[in-house]
């Protein structure tokens, strides 16, 4: 892709219809009764009931979720297109939905370890941040992270400083193996 990634990311949204939408917010975890997720390669049908995340409440009756439902049994995708398939039906308009997380709890995130990736870029030496300091750059091996060793002193008082900076950001590239834990969801 075009931030290099080896790997699948499916970062597509589908705006759903349901029959209203009252209290659901973004984050909200929610799944559609008989809708299961498919096997990657052979496209068999899961155990569970697919798991989607809201990503924004449009209306009184539409949401935007992920990862964008491609039902196997759509008819008007061609074979190509159903190779993408990751459930096993589509998802009928008004369908009944339900929310996962009912009560509002503390929250644990988890992920897959190639899930999130930290991103970096070379931070320029001439940056307003060192202004006055010498600087030497450096990168850390098979992290990515780029950075920035700067120092100052006074000869005459023998005092110094330094300063080490990081530029980087944090990128989910795979959000269907990233999920959040909360406790005592049951309605």
């Amino acid at each position: 892709d075009n931030d290099g990634n080896k790997v699948n990311v499916d970062n597509r949204f589908a705006t759903v219809t349901l029959s209203a939408t009252t209290g659901m917010k973004r984050g909200d975890k929610i799944s559609f009764a008989g809708v299961k997720f498919l096997g990657q390669m052979a496209k068999n049908v899961l155990a569970q009931d697919a798991t989607f995340s809201v990503v924004r409440v449009v209306d009184g009756t539409h949401v935007e979720i992920t990862p964008k439902p491609v039902a196997l049994d759509d008819v008007s995708l061609s074979p190509e297109q159903r190779a993408y398939a990751n459930v096993n039906t589509s998802l009928a308009d008004a369908m009944a939905v339900n929310i996962l997380n009912v009560k509002d709890a503390r929250t644990n995130v988890f992920w897959a370890d190639d899930a999130i990736r930290i991103v970096s870029q070379p931070i320029p030496a001439n940056h307003e941040l060192f202004a006055g300091m010498k600087t030497t750059s450096f990168s850390i091996p098979d992290v990515g992270l780029n950075g920035i060793f700067a120092t100052q002193g006074d000869i005459s008082t023998l005092s110094g400083l330094c300063r080490i900076a990081l530029w980087y950001g944090v990128n989910a590239t795979r959000p269907e193996a990233i999920g959040v834990g909360l406790p005592g969801q049951t309605a």
